[in-house]
């Protein structure tokens, strides 16, 4: 459909237009500066900047490690001068002596020589010997062993034994029966006779001294302490045995252990003290034949009994006793080796033997 647009249409808006503008210019200026003034613009102001973060300050860049200054090695301690291995005691420098020429590595003592502290000074500045003697090779040692008697001799221990053969040649043979001791400064002594073994040790310090460890004397026996003694005797099958020990020879008791080993299941020991002879008005020790009187009752206990009748000659009246039963082949096996030990002992106390 065409729509038509005609002018008396248009014509009350026209008119509208008009009346307007008539109405503007009849207020004038008043109303355009009023509309001026409500159209200027306001200024506004201006946001505030904010205010700038600070800056972080820089961590100061860490100081450099100082460098270690250059290790100094410490000032070595002066190296203590090495101890001798052997000091000998002072007696060793009271004049001359015996000294033992000891074999380091076996201990064995060759043989004794006269000499001093000197003699041992120089001896051990060379090294040893320096020769062989009494068949100890160069390197054996000299070792104190023995004070001189009043009179200036000297003695000593050794265990060298010479051996003269058929063609008459001379051998040196060292049995070990005389041994240096390093760790107690001191000399053991044994000796093996048949059945009796001997033990004791040797103090050099104490040698050629009195009863009371003073003094000079002629027995360099006073420097033996722990002497052990023991021994076994037999008759037949039957045995017994006694072991012996005296502090020094200065102790005038020596501590005595009988033993009979076939006597009952476990065999039987007795203990005594017994008295040195001391001088030669001295009466032999009861306790010597104590011993047998004691084994004799340990035989009736285990039933070695026989009976005895005695009569009474102004009465007529008989007793019976019980006594030993002396015909048994046992019982005088153990009398026989009682016996002997009896007879040991006297002489070891120097009593000389049972019935001396």
């Amino acid at each position: 459909m065409d729509t038509k647009l005609t002018i008396s249409s248009l014509l009350p808006w026209r008119l509208v237009g008009i009346g307007v503008l008539s109405l503007v210019l009849a207020l004038g200026p008043t109303s355009l500066a009023l509309a001026e003034e409500q159209t200027e613009p306001v200024a506004e102001e201006p946001a505030p900047e904010p205010a700038p973060e600070p800056t972080p300050e820089s961590e100061p860049a860490p100081e450099p490690e100082p460098e270690p200054e250059p290790a100094t090695a410490p000032t070595p301690e002066p190296t203590p001068e090495p101890e001798p291995a052997y000091v000998p005691p002072p007696e060793a420098s009271e004049g001359v002596g015996g000294w033992a020429v000891v074999d380091p590595e076996t201990g064995n003592v060759h043989g004794v020589i006269v000499g001093t502290i000197d003699t041992f000074r120089s001896t051990e500045a060379r090294g040893g010997m320096g020769s062989s003697y009494m068949g100890c090779h160069a390197n054996c040692v000299l070792r104190f062993q023995t004070r001189a008697t009043p009179d200036g001799n000297v003695a000593g221990y050794h265990g060298t034994q010479t051996r003269i053969d058929a063609n008459g040649r001379a051998t040196q043979v060292n049995d070990g029966s005389v041994k240096w001791d390093e760790a107690s400064g001191t000399f053991k002594l044994g000796n093996q006779s048949g059945n009796t073994t001997t033990r004791q040790t040797l103090v050099p310090s104490k040698t050629s001294r009195d009863a009371n460890g003073e003094g000079r004397t002629y027995n360099i026996g006073s420097g033996l302490i722990d002497i052990e003694t023991s021994t076994t005797t037999r008759s037949g099958e039957t045995s017994a045995s006694v072991r012996t020990y005296r502090s020094d020879y200065q102790d005038l008791t020596v501590d005595a252990s009988v033993s009979l080993p076939d006597v009952g299941e476990t065999g039987r020991e007795f203990s005594y003290e017994l008295e040195v002879r001391s001088s030669a008005d001295q009466e032999r020790p009861s306790a010597l034949d104590q011993i047998s009187l004691d084994v004799d009752s340990v035989l009736m206990e285990e039933g070695y009994v026989t009976t005895e009748t005695t009569v009474d000659e102004e009465t007529g009246e008989e007793t019976t006793t019980e006594v030993v039963d002396s015909s048994n082949d046992f019982v005088t096996a153990i009398r026989d080796v009682t016996r002997a030990v009896v007879d040991f002992l006297a002489s070891l106390l120097g009593f000389g033997e049972a019935g001396a």
